[in-house]
């Protein structure tokens, strides 16, 4: 695998077919995944050493450097220590990844746990990630697989609710400007802590998935096997009502769907769609069915 479709893939910039061939190659063998996080990890530790409007330009011959020197130090000391001495800033940087729109990202932090991004998410977490605690900080949503740490907990903050665990599988859909909160587990425990209460407000086993929306909270059981599909850049939909499903296009492409047509309010939604072909392409498949009009000015849509 190439280094160059390796750091596209950091950057968002990674192709459909190129994002693909990436994750076959990181399953297809524990050589491969130890190389990637090891990619992952120098890319981490340029980001760190340069301010953060950085260009590319500028990344990648750091990367050089922090790629000569970590071979030095992996020799006696292995290579994250050898990133943590020559790296680190005393004071915490905060490292943050974005994924752009209609694109998935795969994220390996410093303990090895990984994070899938979604589209338009972003995932923020301290240089000292691992060392006192492992916080990182969600916008949007995202697939955790995390290593297992009883000493140091991991916790994801949200503009919601935070989520803690020591060692699970979940999904969390934190967008900022959505009423929808929801965590789905699928192996381990997690416990959910509301923001403005500092209360638990939930302990969830696997199988089940807490919604709020609006302030309105239920658990409910994992009834769904498409939940996860959105890794894979799929939009997959079964019996949602139209306006909750706008709502997800809203977060997903970042846009403003209006609904003045009220006989699509009872109308529910099922079916699958490839989030690269866009929104333009989603309504029109819909309106095949049940006929509507659409147009667009600036960021918003309105559906007549």
């Amino acid at each position: 695998m190439e280094k160059d479709t390796i750091y596209k893939f950091f950057e968002g910039k990674a192709s459909d077919q190129e994002t693909e061939e990436l994750l076959a190659f990181v399953n297809a063998s524990p050589e491969n995944k130890k190389r990637f996080e090891n990619e992952r990890l120098i890319y981490d530790a340029a980001l760190f050493a340069i301010p953060s409007n950085g260009s590319h330009a500028r990344i990648m011959p750091m990367i050089r450097r922090v790629a000569a020197i970590a071979a030095m130090v992996a020799l006696v000391v292995g290579i994250t220590v050898g990133v943590q001495k020559y790296f680190f800033s005393p004071t915490p940087l905060l490292q943050n990844i974005s994924t752009p729109v209609a694109q998935q990202s795969l994220v390996t932090l410093p303990d090895s746990s990984h994070v899938w991004l979604n589209s338009t998410s972003s995932l923020s977490y301290s240089s000292d990630y691992g060392i006192n605690s492992r916080d990182v900080y969600l916008k949007g949503e995202a697939y955790f697989e995390v290593e297992k740490n009883h000493e140091l907990p991991f916790i994801v903050h949200t503009a919601n609710d935070d989520v803690r665990v020591t060692g699970t599988h979940f999904n969390v859909t934190a967008y900022k400007k959505s009423g929808h909160f929801e965590v789905q587990l699928f192996e381990g425990g997690v416990t959910l802590y509301d923001n403005a209460s500092k209360q638990t407000e939930a302990v969830l086993k696997p199988g089940q998935r807490f919604v709020k929306t609006d302030g309105e909270s239920s658990i409910e059981r994992i009834t769904q096997s498409h939940y996860l599909d959105w890794k894979n850049g799929i939009i997959d939909v079964e019996d949602v009502p139209f306006p909750d499903f706008m709502e997800r296009l809203n977060d997903y492409y970042n846009i403003h769907i209006v609904v003045t047509n009220q006989q699509l309010i009872n109308y529910r939604c099922t079916g699958k769609f490839k989030m690269s072909e866009g929104v333009a392409h989603i309504l029109d498949v819909i309106r095949i069915d049940h006929p509507f009009s659409y147009r667009q000015t600036g960021n918003t849509i309105y559906i007549e």
